[in-house]
């Protein structure tokens, strides 16, 4: 599927649809990742949405992830996709708040890797071993500005440590 969103309605459709299959497994999800509260079905609706725009995403992220692990890791390398939760502290007396992520990281052994993560409030990022953060765009326009911003943590992940 394309990265990035059409005007045909049978797109929309299509992810709808996609939505509805993952209803009862997102909600199963959020009962486990976050515990569920009044919150739940807007979280567990978030999560469908997550899922959808995930799919969407996987073939181009997939491909371009693959694309620089198979070059700069060789042999080494490993493709990873999650999807989970990572909890985001809030200013006390707010509880923390759950952020569902979907990730797909290339890997080479446990010490050095760059992510993909799309979160849950509609964000796309590249993240590395290093401890950096890269903004992407979402929509997603295309491999091309993926690649560039994959260039930059990939070359922060493995020159960690070297300069």
């Amino acid at each position: 599927m394309s990265p990035m969103p059409n005007e045909s309605p049978d797109f929309f459709v299509e992810r709808t649809r996609r939505m509805l299959e993952y209803a009862g497994e997102a909600r199963d999800f959020v009962r486990r990742a976050a515990g569920w509260s009044e919150t739940g079905e807007a979280d567990a609706a978030a999560v469908c949405r997550l899922w959808a725009l995930a799919d969407e995403l996987d073939a181009t992220v997939c491909e371009t992830l693959t694309a620089f692990g198979e070059a700069l890791f060789g042999d080494g390398f490993e493709l990873e996709i999650t999807r989970g939760a990572e909890v985001e502290p809030n200013p006390p007396p707010m509880p923390p708040s759950a952020v569902y992520v979907c990730a797909w990281t290339a890997k080479l052994g446990e010490d050095v890797w760059v992510s993909v993560a799309l979160l849950s409030h509609w964000e796309l990022e590249a993240r590395d071993s290093s401890g950096g953060v890269y903004a992407l765009p979402y929509p997603l326009k295309g491999a091309a500005g993926l690649s560039e911003v994959l260039g930059a943590a990939f070359f922060s992940a493995l020159v960690r440590g070297k300069i």
